[in-house]
């Protein structure tokens, strides 16, 4: 807890200036990278072309080093340890949702 992923994961919300209330906890779970990759995706949508596919590149490369470095794994614990299909569906829905997003993003670059 509050490791080398935490204070990656700061670094990260303080260059993209988000905010982070400290009391959430450790700076890596999940839903603040998600929140992160949300930020990207709004500032992308609000700016020019050229600051649209930099942005378009930090969140492949924020999903290629981190949601998707250990998303995969989590999913796959998950489904073998639970015995509530609610979860073991979510974690699917999760992976590929992410998996699909660097994908398109990918795809953007490209036109």
């Amino acid at each position: 807890m509050y490791g080398q992923a935490s204070t990656e994961m700061r670094a990260l919300l303080h260059y993209w200036e988000v905010a982070y209330p400290p009391t959430l906890g450790p700076e890596d779970h999940i839903a603040t990278e998600l929140r992160l990759m949300a930020a990207l995706a709004e500032r992308s949508g609000i700016t020019d072309a050229q600051t649209a596919a930099h942005l378009a590149e930090c969140q492949i490369q924020l999903l290629h080093d981190r949601l998707l470095s250990w998303i995969p794994a989590f999913a796959t614990q998950v489904q073998a340890q639970t015995n509530r299909a609610f979860y073991a569906a979510l974690v699917v829905f999760v992976e590929q949702f992410l998996r699909g997003d660097a994908a398109y993003l990918r795809a953007q670059l490209m036109m």
